[in-house]
């Protein structure tokens, strides 16, 4: 619970009362030697999110990537948990300039995301978004403009016309 409300309060920008709360839970988690249990991954996870938002990208890295290594040891690496901190790393690696490892990252969760949840999902649709900006920074606008038009047909249908992935594909497109 503490670490939804941390998601939650995160989402409204109020990034120190997010950080503390994920801290928190991280703390009593470790008190109690439960460092690799969901709870306590899942606020590791929280607290990465958190600073990708306040563009502290190297911590954020730093963490996701930790976050990625703990869930090969306790989970399957088709979790929910265990995708979207691959996911956060992507998006990670593609600001600190690491574009190759951020692809292969975002090739993974799309992969996985499409497999099982479908293409048509919010989570496929933005991973589709994701890795299609990793490919145009990488110089690639022939592979990332392809993905980005199947992805936009299906957001504009899924998300609508003004939701923030469907402009971001438009935004990219327009690029």
């Amino acid at each position: 619970t503490r670490v939804r409300l941390a998601d939650t309060v995160g989402a409204l920008r109020r990034f120190t009362e997010a950080e503390a709360l994920a801290r928190e839970n991280i703390a009593l988690g470790e008190a109690k030697e439960w460092s690799l249990h969901e709870s306590v991954v899942a606020a590791r996870l929280t607290l990465a999110w958190i600073w990708s938002r306040q563009e502290r990208w190297t911590q954020a890295t730093e963490l996701a990537r930790e976050v990625v290594d703990q869930n090969h040891q306790t989970r399957d690496s088709d979790s929910r948990l265990a995708l979207a901190a691959r996911h956060l790393l992507a998006e990670c690696l593609l600001h600190t300039g690491d574009l190759a490892d951020a692809e292969h990252h975002a090739a993974h969760v799309l992969h996985l995301r499409t497999q099982k949840l479908g293409t048509d999902h919010p989570y496929t649709i933005v991973t589709r978004l994701d890795l299609a900006r990793v490919l145009q920074a990488a110089g690639r606008d022939h592979e990332a403009r392809p993905l980005a038009e199947q992805a936009l047909s299906t957001a504009e249908r899924v998300l609508g016309e003004d939701h923030p992935h469907t402009e971001g594909l438009r935004k990219l497109l327009s690029a």
